[in-house]
């Protein structure tokens, strides 16, 4: 053997040596990522659990809607999506809106927030802009008297004339607002043309709208909802509300509607809210706003927040929870609830990985014991992404952030396709052990 092939020998031995076995470099990758990110996951659909009858009150409604033919009058049926980030800013809700009004008809935007009640409010189909002439009352440390619209928050008139506006394409709109003080009034105008302005104690001010003031006298507050009284072109309308008077009113939320038998699929999710958000209203106020909505089904998504509380006890969360729930379905007892459990989260640092090792399994299980021991439907978003480890999988493939907690436009929409093929799974699931319809 010659000295230059001994050489050349020796180089290629000392480089396979120093070189890594293989798939070694793709386990150094996968070890930066947490830990839990490569478990395997569980395969095939996740149906949603429960009794038959959880779901009877929204499964008659959609089988009353799919009867209400051409020329009847129209037939609504009503979700309000409760939650957290995940539905706040109306990707993952507006997909599952956009989903069923593609499938059942269109009723319209549904309630809206005016005025950009925080920096980052969002809603698939109406622009809602900021205004120097209110502020939000249920956020942080301002004011907490429980007086809030279904979205959880109410603005409170300030001294300034400007406006709370929101622009989205609507027949009917519906202003609800909560008449603090005797002789409390407001404006409405539609594209300019005052709807409504005064008090609603004066019918004369009503112009061309429908009011209706809550009478019951059992209410810490009058609720007021001011109405167009005549079906508007279907086209983009621009709708403002001021303060009329000083300050004794508070507005609870805009309801949009296109006059036609539909779906209307309402997002009242608010950033950081944890299951305790379901209590945040003055009792008799939620009880009132629910009877108004009337709604169909109801949907709660919380949990991603209360993983990060580092004071949970196990018995007592799941007594919170259940708490939460029951009280629901008592303020709406002609309503279906469907609870869906927390979608997968991991942690970044070492400390909150240890947090989540702890808590995310006891909120899971906690928010599934609790749904289902109080009668509502419950379906496990963690296991339908895929499992344990699945929000980093979710991330690779570009459908989740990579703070771990979010998903991305892509990541909301897979989600909102498997809730609404599991929905309307058990629905019909329902209708077959009913014999049908």
């Amino acid at each position: 053997m010659s000295r230059a092939f001994r050489l050349a020998a020796g180089l290629l031995a000392l480089a396979l040596a120093s070189a890594p076995a293989e798939g070694a470099t793709a386990k150094r990758q996968a070890s930066r990522a947490p830990a839990k990110s490569r478990k395997q996951a569980p395969s095939g659909p996740t149906p949603i659990l429960g009794s038959p009858a959880a779901l009877a009150a929204f499964r008659d409604a959609l089988d009353a809607l799919r009867r209400a033919g051409p020329g009847a009058e129209p037939f609504v049926v009503r979700v309000l999506h409760f939650g957290d980030s995940h539905v706040a800013a109306d990707y993952w809700s507006g997909e599952l809106r956009r989903l069923f009004q593609e499938r059942f008809g269109d009723a319209g935007p549904g309630q809206v927030m005016p005025g950009r009640p925080w920096k980052y409010f969002r809603h698939a189909r109406a622009r809602s802009l900021p205004s120097t002439g209110w502020e939000t009352a249920g956020l942080g440390e301002g004011l907490k008297d429980g007086i809030y619209g279904l979205s959880g928050v109410g603005l409170v008139p300030l001294q300034s004339p400007s406006p709370a506006v929101l622009e989205a394409t609507f027949r009917s709109a519906t202003v609800e607002f909560a008449s603090l003080a005797e002789g409390a009034c407001l404006a409405v105008t539609v594209d300019g043309d005052t709807l409504f302005a005064g008090s609603p104690e004066d019918s004369e001010t009503a112009l061309c709208a429908e009011v209706d003031v809550d009478e019951s006298g059992e209410l810490p507050v009058r609720i007021v909802a001011v109405g167009t009284r005549e079906p508007l072109p279907e086209s983009p309308h621009r709708l403002e509300v001021a303060d009329a008077c000083g300050g004794s009113v508070r507005l609870l939320g805009v309801d949009l509607v296109s006059g036609r038998s539909g779906v209307l699929w309402d997002s009242l999710g608010i950033n950081g809210a944890e299951i305790g958000a379901l209590s945040r209203w003055e009792p008799r106020t939620r009880r009132a706003l629910l009877d108004r909505a009337a709604p169909d089904l109801i949907v709660v998504s919380y949990g991603t927040n209360d993983m990060g509380r580092g004071d949970l006890d196990p018995d007592a969360y799941t007594a919170e929870v259940e708490a939460a729930l029951r009280s629901l379905r008592e303020d709406a007892p002609y309503a279906s609830v469907l609870v869906t459990g927390p979608f997968d989260r991991a942690g970044k640092s070492r400390r909150v990985r240890r947090l989540l090792a702890t808590t995310e399994r006891l909120v899971g299980r906690a928010i599934r014991e609790a749904a289902l021991a109080t009668g509502c439907a419950y379906w496990d978003a963690k296991a339908a992404m895929g499992g344990e480890g699945a929000i980093v999988r979710w991330a690779r493939r570009g459908l989740a952030q990579r703070d771990y907690v979010h998903l991305t436009a892509a990541g909301y929409r897979r989600m909102a396709e498997l809730l609404s093929e599991r929905l309307l799974a058990a629905v019909e699931r329902e209708r077959a052990g009913r014999g049908g319809s």
